[in-house]
């Protein structure tokens, strides 16, 4: 778990900037998955992101509509920012 914090509230900040405010943050929840935690469908432009948590590979998995499946280790949180910045810019 050490290190997650950080992938943790960069998804968040990633699904704040990405839909529209509700009360007291209610459009930023993880979901249980079958595999750890992750979002619900994300509308980027005119793209769809999906973020998984995926404990049992020890991976942050990111989806898109069209770019396909893109795997982080959720583990290396040193520069975890540029690493999702990075993949989130590949992905367009």
């Amino acid at each position: 778990m050490r290190g997650r914090q950080r992938w943790f509230q960069i998804v968040g900040k990633v699904r704040v900037a990405a839909t529209p405010w509700l009360n007291h943050s209610w459009h930023v929840p993880l979901y249980v998955s079958a595999a750890g935690l992750g979002t619900s469908l994300i509308d980027v432009g005119d793209e769809v992101l999906e973020i998984e948590f995926d404990f049992i590979a020890d991976m942050l998995i990111v989806r898109t509509g069209r770019s396909g499946r893109r795997e982080i280790n959720s583990s290396h949180s040193r520069s975890a920012h540029s690493t999702a910045s990075c993949l989130l810019r590949s992905m367009n």
